[in-house]
């Protein structure tokens, strides 16, 4: 009985740490992919834990975006956005759930 619950904590364990795991190498992802915009200012806020469980998430994290770049410059908020979000495209919506974006150019 007692090696059944220890496999039990072990298997919950492992699954907890692989998934916080997998957010920092996604939060690391996110990082890489937004570096071809050529940022000043790249901060990504992880506010997954926030969410954890809410309905209509399957599992997607939820990030918090802070980025300047000159490519932005003469570009209006949603064209930002797009340039951001095509970068992203194949992570939402199964790894990224929700994103906030603040997009700012160097103007």
């Amino acid at each position: 009985m007692q090696a059944l619950q220890l496999n039990l904590f072990a298997k919950h364990y492992l699954k907890k740490n692989q998934l916080k795991s997998d957010l920092m190498n996604l939060t690391e992802t996110i990082h890489n992919r937004l570096k071809t915009l050529s940022p000043t200012v790249l901060t990504i806020r992880d506010d997954s834990a926030q969410h954890k469980g809410h309905a209509g998430n399957t599992g997607g994290g939820h990030f918090h975006i802070v980025i300047q770049s000159a490519v932005f410059n003469g570009q209006n908020l949603v064209a930002r956005h797009r340039l951001i979000y095509a970068a992203l495209q194949d992570l939402i919506p199964q790894q990224i759930h929700a994103l906030s974006i603040d997009a700012k150019a160097l103007e």
